[in-house]
């Protein structure tokens, strides 16, 4: 290797070396008005893939209870198949597929020049966080009355 200095690269330890690294406010307000154009376009993907995770969340929950409860030797010697509460988790899962298909379900804009986009933007935004909230509760009330059922 060749020891000698490029005169096109600054030395490591010069002052210019550092300068040309360092983030100066016009980047970091070009960066803050990059990350909010992609959080206003990506807004809409987020909520849709929730939906179709939480999709997959609520048949993995059907398929974990019906699960146990084919596991339940309880159930099996005492021949009871299903009992109400695990038919009321049974019904909340399938409640929260349908919570987590409405919100894969894509939004359909009508924009005209009267719009507010950011309006849309909070709408958009506050019903995918409802949607969240409710599928929550609704897959939780699945686990828990199909885990009492399961396991009383």
């Amino acid at each position: 290797m060749n020891a000698t200095h490029n005169p096109q690269m600054p030395k490591v330890n010069s002052p210019a070396s550092h300068s040309e690294i360092r983030i100066r406010g016009e980047d970091t307000a070009d960066g803050l008005r990059i990350w909010a154009k992609e959080e206003i376009k990506n807004a809409p993907a987020r909520v849709y893939e929730l939906g179709r995770f939480l999709f997959t969340a609520s048949i993995g929950g059907i398929g974990v209870m019906a699960t146990l409860a084919k596991l339940n030797t309880k159930a099996a010697a005492a021949g009871i198949s299903m009992d109400a509460l695990l038919m009321v988790s049974l019904a909340a899962f399938g409640l929260s597929m349908l919570f987590a298909l409405l919100m894969a379900i894509p939004k359909q804009w009508k924009l005209d020049g009267d719009t507010d986009l950011l309006a849309q933007h909070k709408t958009l935004i506050a019903r995918g966080q409802l949607w969240t909230v409710i599928w929550c509760l609704v897959w939780l009330t699945g686990v828990l009355f199909g885990l009492v059922s399961v396991f009383r």
